[in-house]
């Protein structure tokens, strides 16, 4: 029995004999994460980089494309005319005064110098390609990455990121869920591209109904914040308020196409002469 006590003493102080304990600031630094599995088992593919990868978690996918960002890498440096003495001096500075590896939720693996030349050129490169898609009209058809859709992806990932990070709010989340509420069938986003609530991009309205209930499937329904509690409470009493009610059944019943219109303006003309007729032969009486 003593033994036995020994050796575990001897293994768990081995283990954490390099384990520091967490540290509040580290934790609240972090701010990229994985997509956890339970969204991710939905469309892998949603979550796995296509065309390009940004630091370490899918580091070196794309050989091509790492070719593709030391050309945004030298594209920067003459936008900004820094040399590149005075750039890597620079990211030094973040680095020593903002530990990056902190705002990983997951642990790192590169080496030192691996991590610092990987971060110096996707930062470079995301700058630049946020700069020349300011300048699209420039490049669109010239560069493979302002071709693709981002719409889609955006989404996802925002939603992603809220599941993971510590947001009491969720906006992106909750405006999903506001969109699934509505949209049911092709009619509903024609109605809301009629009324302006929506530009369907997408061209196929039935492209809208399944990418609105895929995106909405992938998470847990959020609460709701005042602003869209208050939305969703307007919608309903304007539904239920029955002047409405019988003003939505009038124009769908009687006044949604032109002979229907028609038909109903005649009938109302002949109701009120033959009211006036009857009017007329009571007071001849």
């Amino acid at each position: 029995m003593e033994g036995r006590r020994s050796d575990l003493e001897k293994e768990w102080t081995e283990k954490l004999q390099n384990v520091n304990p967490p540290e509040m600031d580290e934790i609240h630094m972090q701010c990229i994460y994985r997509v956890p599995s339970n969204i991710r088992n939905y469309n892998p593919n949603a979550y796995t980089p296509q065309v390009v990868s940004i630091g370490p978690y899918h580091h070196n996918s794309f050989e091509t494309m790492e070719e593709l960002k030391l050309k945004y890498v030298k594209g920067f440096l003459n936008r900004t005319r820094l040399s590149t003495k005075e750039f890597v001096a620079k990211i030094e500075e973040i680095e020593n005064s903002n530990n990056i590896r902190s705002c990983y939720a997951d642990p790192i693996k590169c080496n030192g110098d691996d991590f610092f030349n990987m971060i110096l050129v996707d930062a470079c490169f995301m700058i630049e390609l946020f700069l020349r898609w300011h300048e699209r009209s420039d490049w669109e058809g010239k560069d493979p990455l302002m071709l693709k859709p981002w719409m889609l992806l955006q989404i996802r990932n925002m939603m992603a990121y809220e599941h993971c990070h510590d947001s009491a709010t969720k906006i992106i989340t909750q405006y999903v869920a506001i969109l699934d509420f509505l949209i049911n069938t092709e009619k509903d986003v024609n109605i809301l591209v009629d009324k302006k609530i929506i530009v369907n991009w997408l061209g196929d309205t039935d492209k809208v109904v399944t990418m609105i209930s895929n995106l909405n499937s992938t998470v847990t329904m959020p609460e709701f914040c005042s602003h869209y509690f208050s939305v969703c409470n307007g919608l309903n009493k304007f539904y239920e308020n029955p002047r409405n009610k019988y003003k939505a059944m009038l124009i769908h019943d009687y006044l949604n196409t032109p002979w229907k219109i028609a038909s109903t303006v005649a009938a109302i003309v002949l109701l009120l002469l033959t009211l006036i007729q009857t009017v007329i032969e009571e007071r001849i009486h």
